[in-house]
């Protein structure tokens, strides 16, 4: 596991919110799936910061977040519903 840096720019902490949500929602899709999950959010971080935006079937964008899951499009709404209902 790789030592994270402080994150004090806004545009960072942003980022870094997003990258929180792809790993808990990759997470749950998992466990509703009834998979294993062997990626943590430094193998996101890392990928995400050398260009790639789709993880598992899951498009993320810098500014809006997790965008669709073209694998899972289920989980994900149900997902998005019980983040919301959480805000």
């Amino acid at each position: 596991m790789m030592k994270r840096p402080k994150i004090n720019k806004p545009q960072e902490k942003k980022k870094m919110g997003i990258l929180k949500d792809l790993d808990s929602y990759i997470k749950f899709r998992r466990n509703k799936e009834g998979k294993m999950n062997g990626l943590d959010l430094d193998f996101y971080v890392r990928h995400f910061n050398d260009g790639v935006r789709s993880f598992c079937g899951v498009t993320v964008d810098e500014d809006v977040g997790l965008v669709e899951d073209t694998q899972n499009p289920v989980a994900f709404r149900e997902y998005k519903s019980l983040k919301s209902s959480y805000q």
